[in-house]
């Protein structure tokens, strides 16, 4: 059992070095590939909300519905607020939501 083991601990690093050398093999530097998302999330006052305080720790937006979802859970959380906007002009978010429309799946 032993050389089992350290035989399957020879190949993950093994692996771990290589991976660091070819970027087509899934590694840590998997996570450096992520576009981020340039959002514009603001209130009513034109304060700017960031909606990774409503992301468990760890977590990453990655994509833009994902965005919009955690928009309208932070809208739903902090109705007195609202109206908001959220913009994220690659992709062509423009959206408005009021302290009754939270919820609603208004068209982007």
């Amino acid at each position: 059992m032993r050389s089992l083991c350290r035989a399957l601990l020879a190949l993950n690093v093994l692996y771990c070095v290589v991976a660091l050398g070819d970027d087509k093999l899934p590694g840590w530097k998997m996570f450096a590939a992520v576009d981020r998302l340039d959002y514009q999330f603001r209130d009513r006052d034109g304060l700017a909300v960031d909606v990774r305080d409503y992301l468990p720790r760890g977590a990453y937006l990655t994509d833009v519905d994902d965005l919009v979802r955690v928009a309208r859970f932070a809208c739903k959380k902090e109705r007195a607020r609202a109206p908001f906007t959220l913009e994220e002009p690659e992709h062509g978010v423009h959206l408005e939501m009021s302290a009754s429309d939270c919820a609603t799946d208004a068209p982007r």
